[in-house]
């Protein structure tokens, strides 16, 4: 699965999201570790480091079901759900639009990601096959 989240962070990136440095590391039995900087601290000097509070898209739509739960059942968020979360991020309806469109414009370049970090795109389609689609 280190393959697989990998990909998921370049394709993100290649969608223009800011993500965390990351990078494959060789294991001993030849499978891969993906090691990742951790991006949810604030370290200043002669402080302890502090927490970056962080909150899923589900989690910001606010309470109801689990997204686990209504994924499994065939739902999803939409693109306007996911436009609509615009209001408690303090960000512009067009802002959070641009980053869903260029976000689901990158899956495109699921196979290409997959090859670069050494795995097959089978193990990355199957992977996103997995994942609810953004109803589009």
């Amino acid at each position: 699965m280190s393959v697989v989240e990998a990909s998921y962070l370049e394709t993100a990136r290649t969608a223009g999201i800011s993500t965390c440095e990351h990078e494959l590391l060789p294991g001993r039995s030849g499978t891969q570790h993906l090691a990742v900087r951790r991006f949810d601290r604030i370290v200043e000097p002669g402080a302890q480091p502090g927490r970056v509070h962080m909150a899923t898209a589900a989690a910001a739509a606010g309470p109801g079901e689990h997204y686990l739960d209504t994924a499994c059942k065939g739902a999803s968020f939409t693109r306007d759900d996911l436009v609509g979360l615009h209001e408690p991020a303090g960000l512009e309806p067009h802002v959070v639009a641009d980053m869903v469109d260029e976000a689901v414009a990158a899956v495109d370049e699921r196979p290409t990601v997959a090859d670069r970090n050494g795995g097959d795109a089978d193990t990355i389609e199957s992977a996103a096959a997995r994942i609810p689609a953004l109803g589009l």
